[in-house]
C-alpha cells in the first residue's frame, strides 16, 4: 500500500477503547471502534498529527495522567504530557517522525489507583506487516489534495492584491463577482491557495472550509462565527505551510458499510461574513451531529483567524494655486481739483489665488459605470482603497474650496480634481465670489472723463459673480512634509 504523505492530506482515524478496571478510555485515531487492552498497538496514518483521548466511564473525581515513553517498559516520568478527567478531553500532538513502530509508546496512570495502561502508535505501513495487528478494512481517499480540489472546482479563481475572486460568470458559487473575496481554509484553519489577505473596509468576505468527509461517518459540518467586525459610518480623510486535514477527529463510524472501508471525498462549508469597516475576527468550529438527530454531539474550536483592514479613504484636504477668470478690479479716484477727479481701474483681469480645498473620493465616472456594471463594489462609489484603487481614468473627484486669506468667506470654488499622481491634482471648475463693480455710463473713458467723489461712491458697488478657475492642488500632507511641519 502506498505511503501517505503530508502533501496529499490523506490521513484518517480509528475509534478505539482501552479498558482498565471500571474505567474506560476512548482513543480516536481512525474510524473503527475496537476494545483495546494494555500493550495494544494502534494503526495510524504515516502523517498523523494528533489524537484525542476521552474517559467514557469511571469516577468523576479521578485524575489521569498521560506520558510519552521511549519503550513499553521505560519509566516515562520525563515524558509527562498532561492530566485529564472524565469531564475533559485531552488532545495530543504527534510528530510524524515519532510514528515509527518504536519510541512511540504512551502510558496512562491514575493518581487514585495503580493504573498503568500502555499503548503504541504505529505507522500504517508498519501496521500492515505486523502479525499482531488488528484486522482493519482500509479506507479509501481522494487522489487530489485539498488545494487541487479547489482548483478543479473553481478553475476561474483570480488572484488579486486583496485576495481571491471568482468572476461573475462562475456558476459554482453563490458569491461570484468582483464584490466578493474568497478565503479557503482546511479543517485545521490553515490557509489554502493563498494567505489571509489584508482587508478592505466594506468588502464582502466569503470563508470556505474544505475537509474530508465520508458518507459512512456521522454527519459533520464546520461553522464560522464572526466574533468581531462592525460597520462604522465615519468619514476618513487620507491626511488626517500546513497540517494534514484528513486527521481531523470529528468523524465516527455509524456501524454501516463494514464490507468496505470509509470512502472519503473532499467537501466544503461556505460562510459569507458580515460587511465590516473594522478588523474581522472569525472562529472556525467543527461539529458532529448524532445520527438521526439535529443537535451537535461535539463542537470544537479549530482555529481563530483575523482579517486586518487597510484604510478606505473618503476624501483629502488640498492646498491649491488657482487661476480665476473672475476679475475683482480695484477702483480709485485721482482727484484733479477739490471736487473732480479721474477714475483709475487696476487689477482688472485674471488673478491667481491660494486656496484650501476638500476633495471627495466619489468619482462620477464610477457612478456612471455602476449604472451598467452591478459588480462594482459599494466602497468604490464613495471612497478609495489603495489595495483596490480607482483606475487612472476614474480619478476625477468632486472638489470644493475657499480662498486662503481675509476674504475666505467671499470666494468659493467648486469643480473636479483629476489626480495625475498620488497627492497631485489638476483642478478645473467655477469660482463664485464677491467682487467690486462700477456701472459706468455710456461713453465714459477711464482716465479722461471727470467724475466727482459723490458720483464715484454712487456707482461703486459689490456683487456676487461667477468665473472659471483652473490650477494645481497638492495633498496637505505632502505640503506639510515639504515645509517640515
Amino acid at each position: 500500500m502506498r505511503s501517505l504523505c503530508t502533501s496529499t492530506l490523506l490521513a484518517s482515524f480509528l475509534l478505539l477503547s482501552i479498558v482498565q478496571a471500571n474505567t474506560e478510555f476512548t482513543l480516536l485515531i481512525d474510524e473503527e471502534e475496537k476494545l483495546i487492552r494494555d500493550g495494544q498497538m494502534y494503526v495510524c496514518s504515516d502523517t498523523a498529527s494528533h489524537f484525542r483521548l476521552i474517559v467514557t466511564e469511571g469516577s468523576s473525581e479521578e485524575i489521569f495522567r498521560l506520558y510519552r515513553c521511549e519503550t513499553r517498559t521505560s519509566d516515562c516520568s520525563e515524558g509527562f504530557i498532561d492530566t485529564f478527567s472524565i469531564d475533559a478531553q485531552l488532545f495530543v500532538s504527534i510528530d510524524a517522525n515519532e510514528i515509527s513502530g518504536i519510541d512511540s509508546w504512551y502510558k496512562i496512570t491514575s493518581d487514585d489507583t495503580s493504573m498503568d495502561i500502555r499503548f503504541e502508535i504505529l505507522k500504517k505501513s508498519i501496521y500492515e506487516t505486523n502479525t499482531q495487528a488488528i484486522d482493519t478494512i482500509p479506507a479509501s481517499y481522494p487522489t487530489s489534495t485539498a488545494a487541487e480540489w479547489i482548483s478543479d472546482k473553481y478553475p476561474e479563481l483570480i488572484p488579486t492584491p486583496f485576495g481571491l475572486e471568482l468572476p461573475a460568470s462562475c456558476t459554482e458559487s453563490d458569491y461570484s463577482g468582483s464584490r466578493f473575496t474568497h478565503l479557503f481554509f482546511d479543517q485545521y484553519g490553515n490557509s489554502l491557495c493563498s494567505v489571509v489577505p489584508q482587508g478592505i473596509p466594506g468588502r464582502q468576505y466569503v470563508v470556505h472550509v474544505v475537509y474530508l468527509h465520508s458518507a459512512d461517518s456521522e454527519p459533520m459540518d464546520f461553522l464560522v462565527n464572526q466574533t468581531a467586525g462592525e460597520y462604522l459610518d465615519s468619514y476618513v480623510l487620507r491626511n488626517s505551510g500546513y497540517s494534514d486535514p484528513s486527521s481531523f477527529i470529528f468523524t465516527g463510524s455509524n456501524g454501516e458499510n463494514k464490507s468496505r472501508g470509509p470512502q472519503y471525498c473532499w467537501t466544503e462549508s461556505v460562510t459569507c461574513l458580515n460587511t465590516s469597516t473594522t478588523d474581522i475576527q472569525i472562529e472556525i468550529s467543527g461539529i458532529v451531529y448524532q445520527q438521526g438527530l439535529e443537535t451537535a454531539e461535539n463542537s470544537i474550536l479549530v482555529a481563530s483567524r483575523s482579517i486586518h483592514m487597510t484604510p478606505t479613504y473618503h476624501g483629502s484636504l488640498d492646498i491649491g494655486l488657482v487661476n480665476s477668470t473672475l476679475s475683482d478690479p480695484e477702483y480709485s479716484l485721482v482727484m484733479q481739483t477739490d471736487s473732480v477727479g479721474l477714475l483709475r481701474i487696476s487689477d482688472d483681469g485674471n488673478r491667481g489665488m491660494v486656496t484650501v480645498m476638500a476633495t471627495m473620493y466619489s468619482s462620477p465616472v464610477i457612478w456612471i459605470q455602476s449604472l451598467f456594471d452591478k459588480e462594482i463594489p459599494a466602497y468604490k462609489l464613495y471612497g478609495r482603497n489603495f489595495l483596490d484603487d480607482h483606475k487612472w481614468y476614474q480619478r476625477f473627484y468632486p472638489t470644493v474650496g475657499l480662498e486662503l486669506g481675509s476674504s475666505a468667506m467671499e470666494s468659493f470654488f467648486m469643480g473636479l480634481n483629476f489626480e495625475f499622481a498620488r497627492g497631485g491634482n489638476l483642478f478645473g471648475g467655477i469660482h463664485y465670489g464677491k467682487v467690486s463693480r462700477m456701472n459706468l455710463p455710456e461713453g465714459f473713458i477711464e482716465g479722461q472723463t471727470p467724475m466727482s467723489e459723490e458720483e464715484f461712491n454712487l456707482l461703486l458697488e459689490e456683487e456676487w459673480d461667477i468665473g472659471m478657475a483652473f490650477g494645481l492642488t497638492l495633498d496637505l500632507k505632502i505640503l506639510t512634509n515639504l515645509i517640515g511641519l
